[in-house]
């Protein structure tokens, strides 16, 4: 009688699926986690997938598995130039509190009241992080991994000169990457941050709140969105201002110039701060609460992008900077240590060889005789 063969696996194989099994769920409830957090939302997810990438590697025993992590972290850099990029261009002052005209179709309107992610450039961004980063990490990780499977195929010549080409190429980053940050930290003691900069700017003017007798009263009740608006006139800084302000409620729209904005934009119990920014050609309103910006009389949406060159980098993308600094000086450190006790093991085999060497006649001749 035969003995058939099993098809189940062995319970080692069993084992490493279910810690396997183990991982992902980790990966995945850190993502989650991460997906709901507070804004900015997609910092947050990056963070995220970094700390379960770096469990799981400290989790892992197989060999290789800071190499194949390192590569999978290094495909997921285009992803953050990108997300960079996004959050330059996201927008820094206030959405309209509201349409002021019978119609709002302008493209300042519409870029505000769109629907959750999709708010700001950077938020629909956070919203795939969670499937983008682990998928082009685990892509990026795919090529190290096959060459580590194969490595043995490979001669001694070219493993040495990998080996020499990844030290360098790592020195080489670090070195970039040190320089970028220097750079970086004088910017931040020369330039305010970008959610400082508008309030920073010369102050323009200062309108009281809208509560006086109004210049004109305009009785728009027998038109079909039936309204009276009290409307105030300053003039501040050569500019002529307007702020037509609904009786029933407690905004204003802002008009610059006798352009119509068509958009509520200050509260009306509000004194208003006019602030001018010559060298980007915009002025901006606060109210205390929000904030807006016109150009040529026109409400434009200002972004990081716009003011680049006179704001610092952001606060938590230099500490995520030095975070990085510090791992990649210990891990540097580590591998200096590993090098000088391979050298000093190497030292050891050279010297008991040729010890041997000396020995080994006199063994030879006292075996003859013996």
């Amino acid at each position: 009688m035969t003995n058939e063969p099993t098809t189940d696996p062995p319970r080692s194989k069993i084992r490493a699926a279910f810690v396997f099994g183990a991982k992902l769920a980790l990966v995945g409830v850190g993502l989650l986690v991460a997906s709901f957090a507070a804004p900015p939302v997609w910092v947050h997810v990056l963070g995220g997938s970094l700390a379960a990438l770096a469990l799981v590697v400290a989790l892992s025993r197989a060999k290789g598995r800071r190499i194949v992590t390192a590569f999978g972290l290094l495909a997921t850099v285009p992803l953050l130039v990108f997300a960079a990029k996004l959050g330059m261009d996201a927008h820094i002052t206030s959405a309209p509190l509201g349409c002021a005209c019978t119609y709002c179709s302008d493209a300042f309107s519409l870029a505000n009241f769109s629907n959750w992610p999709f708010r700001q450039p950077d938020q629909w961004f956070a919203f795939l992080a969670p499937i983008t980063f682990p998928l082009v990490g685990a892509l990026g990780a795919l090529i190290p991994l096959l060459l580590l499977r194969v490595r043995t195929s490979f001669s001694r010549r070219i493993r040495a000169g990998g080996g020499l080409v990844l030290h360098a190429a790592s020195l080489a980053s670090l070195a970039l990457a040190a320089a970028l940050l220097v750079h970086a930290f004088v910017c931040a003691a020369r330039y305010p941050a970008a959610d400082t900069y508008l309030p920073s700017l010369p102050e323009a003017g200062v309108l009281s709140p809208a509560l006086g007798k109004p210049a004109e009263v305009r009785d728009y009740r027998m038109s079909k969105w039936p309204a009276i608006l009290d409307v105030y006139r300053d003039r501040v800084d050569g500019l002529s201002i307007e702020r037509s302000c609904n009786v029933s409620g407690s905004v204003c729209e802002f008009s610059i110039g006798g352009l119509r904005s068509c958009q509520n934009l200050v509260e009306r119990s509000a004194a208003v701060t006019l602030r001018r920014d010559a060298a980007h050609d915009f002025i901006t309103i606060d109210d205390g609460s929000h904030r807006f910006a016109f150009r040529g009389g026109t409400p434009i949406h200002v972004t990081t992008n716009d003011i680049a060159d006179a704001v610092s980098p952001a606060r938590g993308w230099l500490f995520v900077g030095c975070l990085g600094m510090l791992l990649a000086g210990w891990l540097q450190a580590r591998r200096r240590r590993a090098e000088e006790r391979l050298d000093a093991a190497a030292l050891d085999v050279l010297a008991a060889a040729a010890a041997w060497s000396g020995v080994a006649p006199l063994l030879a001749i006292v075996g003859k005789m013996i």
